[in-house]
């Protein structure tokens, strides 16, 4: 499993470790900090943070690997995607606060 995460929460990684550890996964996230793209390696699926940038979105595709985008930009890569509710988590920061 690959994470192309490009940047992201300490937290997010972490919860996708747990889960990868569990699942038992070998987990490749090496690349979470690069800005060069890993090429030449041996995926069967990736998980990824959206991005707007239709280069990214061409290398995602690419891979031709079951692929979960997290974030608001999923539909450009035209597989699963995962996303926060907005309009819940308005209430709930006024709840908060």
């Amino acid at each position: 499993m690959l994470a192309l995460l490009w940047w992201s929460d300490e937290r997010l990684l972490r919860g996708i470790s747990q889960y990868a550890r569990e699942a038992d996964w070998i987990l490749d996230a090496s690349g979470r900090h690069r800005s060069r793209l890993p090429f030449g390696l041996a995926v069967h699926g990736l998980i990824t943070l959206s991005s707007g940038d239709l280069k990214r979105v061409s290398y995602v595709r690419s891979f031709k690997v079951p692929t979960v985008v997290l974030g608001v930009h999923g539909e450009k890569f035209g597989t699963l995607r995962v996303t926060g509710d907005d309009e819940a988590i308005g209430p709930m920061a006024t709840e908060h606060f």
